[in-house]
């Protein structure tokens, strides 16, 4: 682009002095003997014309080359590629999940919104979620004068609607949630005593760090509280990337409520790409007992699939 600007400037400068000429051969053909005009006058015209039409054609002629080089040099659009096009399109993310194990399974879909920017910058964001559970338990209950050891079926359903900011520091990627929560279990046979028999409503909150670590590793943790049973739980995620899309690593999360406490220990492999990613976890869950004793030690499988949009 250097070499046609400079150029079109020679042919520029040529043209000018030409016709500044021509122009005024015919114009003061009958004052040739004027030396002042000779020497002074038209060779200043000539030179100052040369230079507005060079300036005038260079100026479109660089127009096009500047104009790419501020988009391809630009913080706020980066380099011209597809994949970052791609990602600047994307303004939302949507999952669903499945978790199984000897008392029952849960499933559970979400998605996430960020209404002023793409997905993967800093911004506000919207969340909602919810899903169902199924599980099976056992209880002592006052029948007819006496105790009696009852088996009980629960279907659980719960709605999450949720406002937050995702922010990066570094390696850091964080997000913080708050919002409103809804839960009701139902119980067959109709269990009186458990807490979540009745529709309950409360508070939420959710914060999601991701940090990339050396050595293409990464970890991953979600911790989530509600006013609803005073419910807390933790996931942990330490992985290693074997590939730039492929990663395997550690999983272990668990929970705590007013009425019970449990936790789960996994291998898990995840696949990511700029579309969304699948992960798949297997391993043990169990409960916790007043007494710190683990109980009931079950397989555990987990899948999740999360899209892009």
């Amino acid at each position: 682009m250097v070499l046609r600007s400079t150029t079109w400037l020679k042919c520029a400068g040529a043209m000018g002095r030409r016709l500044v000429a021509r122009v005024c051969a015919s114009a003061h053909a009958p004052q040739r003997s004027d030396r002042a005009f000779h020497h002074v006058i038209r060779p200043a015209l000539a030179k100052a014309s040369s230079l507005l039409i060079a300036a005038t054609i260079g100026l479109v002629a660089l127009t096009p080359a500047t104009a790419q080089q501020a988009t391809s040099a630009s913080p706020l659009y980066g380099p011209p590629l597809m994949a970052d096009l791609h990602r600047q399109i994307m303004w939302g993310e949507t999952w669903f999940g499945a978790r199984f194990d000897a008392d029952g399974y849960a499933l559970y879909s979400g998605a996430t919104v960020a209404p002023f920017s793409d997905i993967a910058s800093p911004g506000l964001r919207l969340r909602a979620t919810g899903g169902r559970t199924r599980y099976t338990y056992e209880g002592l209950r006052f029948i007819n004068g006496a105790n009696r050891q009852l088996a009980f079926e629960a279907n659980g359903s719960f709605a999450d609607a949720l406002l937050g900011y995702q922010g990066r520091y570094g390696p850091l990627t964080w997000k913080l949630f708050a919002g409103y929560s809804y839960v009701v279990h139902e119980t067959a046979p109709f269990d009186v005593t458990h807490p979540l028999a009745t529709p309950q409503h409360g508070a939420k909150v959710v914060a999601e760090a991701w940090l990339n670590l050396p050595a293409a590793r990464w970890l991953a943790i979600d911790l989530e509280a509600a006013t609803i049973e005073n419910a807390a739980a933790l996931s942990i995620r330490l992985g290693q990337k074997v590939r730039p899309t492929l990663s395997f690593g550690l999983e272990a999360g668990g929970y705590l409520t007013r009425s019970g406490r449990g936790g789960r220990l996994a291998l898990f492999a995840r696949y990511a790409r700029e579309w969304g990613e699948v992960s798949v976890a297997v391993g043990a869950a169990g409960e916790v007992s007043d007494t710190l004793e683990v109980d009931d030690v079950a397989p555990y499988v987990g899948l999740s699939v999360l899209t892009r949009f």
